[in-house]
């Protein structure tokens, strides 16, 4: 969706999201299906050892023999099942409260500003509060349910002392990818792009999906899974609600990337048919989430794209740019439209760029540019946002060519409609709509 969803996935995969991947698990049949089932809300961890504070470094706690034997025989039943080779990286043990800090400070003073930017455009959006605290949201987020992550800098498993167990399969799942597949080259070249951003998400999707499935069918063979099931619904009974985008956004690459890399094991009667997806990995979160696009390598759209920030005055800076993906957009509809109805206005993407300004005196500007696959596609999608915004009684006008126009929440929302082409402009400064669709093909015309 944008630089939010990066910065999620970023830190996301520092942690084991155990009760998730295991609670699929529980609902699993003895072999992978088609369609396997959503994830439930991942379950709140232990409070921390009040003994072990300090820094990120791996603690001195002393580790029961029986523990280290335990996680001995999961890697060894993981090797044997995933078959990526005999990887056996370095495990550095914490305490709780240690990987907590280790997640916060993943969050620079760079990502707290965007993040300010960020919580001002989604109340625009209507999506947040503006009583909410984005950045304290996402790190709480983060920081709920982990129970270790897999370093791609070092190489090393960094594994909660007192809480190792099957959320170590997930994590040696992603050290045997990276022996194998070289995660973080790849990882490293999304970086370069900032278009690139919804093939990130989607290459997030295949990793994450394929780490959860490894991890499913260890718990099928060797876990007491009516047991395991009670005890994460007790947890999970805990858990903070987070808002629709932040909890849609952070779900897709286990619960989406596990339904795409169930169906590649199926149809290719094992993981030779997940292996050979990172020779070719989804180019888009479209890809994802339709099975059949990905099999016929349908690529998005090109964008035709404007200088916009060339023809503004002095004083606005870039926040954000990148592909939103049918992802994207099917998160923020859904938070105030039935999922069924914003999952069928997102379909038929195909392809977006946008990019997101900040201006003197606090002002915001958001401009997406989208392709859809049909005209019929394209007036499906500006309904559904018209309904977005009513949704939030919003007074919604008609706006040539073929779009709408509201204010919500202090700022001016435009949708124009050209064939398949929408071009969307969120602004606190309704001077600039006008100005922007000027600079933006075929509405220039």
């Amino acid at each position: 969706m944008d630089w939010c969803r990066r910065l999620q996935y970023r830190v996301a995969t520092l942690a084991i999201m155990a009760a998730a991947m295991v609670m699929a698990a529980c609902n699993s049949a003895a072999a992978p299906t088609a369609t396997p089932p959503a994830p439930t809300t991942r379950a709140a961890p232990t409070p921390a050892p009040a003994a072990d504070g300090g820094g990120a470094a791996a603690t001195t706690v002393p580790l029961d023999p029986a523990i280290v034997a335990k996680l001995d025989r999961i890697e060894a039943a993981v090797r044997r099942e995933r078959g990526l080779g005999s990887a056996t990286p370095e495990r550095r043990f914490m305490t709780w409260l240690e990987l907590q800090q280790y997640v916060a400070q993943q969050f620079g003073e760079e990502d707290a500003v965007r993040l300010r930017a960020f919580q001002r455009l989604r109340v625009l959006y209507g999506v947040l509060k503006e009583t909410d605290n984005l950045e304290e949201l996402t790190k709480r987020q983060l920081s709920q349910g982990i129970l270790g992550f897999f370093d791609e800098d070092t190489g090393a498993l960094r594994l909660v002392s007192d809480g190792a167990g099957v959320g170590l399969v997930e994590e040696f799942t992603h050290a045997l990818q990276q022996a194998r597949f070289d995660l973080k080259s790849r990882s490293d070249a999304f970086d370069t792009d900032e278009f690139l951003s919804d093939a990130e998400a989607a290459f997030s999707a295949l990793v994450e999906g394929d780490a959860s499935l490894s991890a499913n069918l260890y718990a099928q063979s060797n876990m007491n899974i009516g047991a395991l099931q009670r005890a994460i619904e007790a947890q999970a009974s805990k858990q903070d609600d987070f808002p629709h985008v932040l909890q849609a956004t952070l779900d897709f690459p286990y619960r989406d990337g596990l339904s795409f890399a169930t169906s590649l094991y199926t149809v290719g009667r094992g993981w030779s048919g997940v292996d050979a997806a990172y020779a070719r990995p989804p180019a888009s979160t479209e890809q994802v989430l339709h099975l059949e696009k990905y099999v016929e390598n349908e690529a998005p759209l090109a964008v035709d794209w404007a200088d916009v920030p060339a023809a503004l005055p002095p004083g606005w800076r870039k926040v954000d740019a990148g592909v939103s993906g049918e992802l994207g957009w099917r998160v923020l509809l859904g938070a105030h439209l039935t999922a069924s109805a914003a999952n069928v206005a997102a379909a038929g993407w195909g392809g977006d760029r946008y990019i997101f300004l900040e201006g003197p005196g606090g002002a915001l500007l958001y401009v997406a540019s989208q392709r859809w696959d049909t005209a019929k596609d394209a007036t499906e999608f500006a309904a559904a946002y018209a309904g977005f915004l009513r949704r939030q009684r919003a007074q919604v006008q008609p706006a040539p060519p073929g779009g709408v126009s509201a204010i919500l929440n202090g700022g001016l929302h435009e949708v124009r409609v050209q064939g398949a082409r929408v071009l969307i402009t969120v602004t606190t400064d309704a001077t600039l709509a006008a100005g922007v669709a000027a600079l933006s093909p075929p509405f220039s015309g």
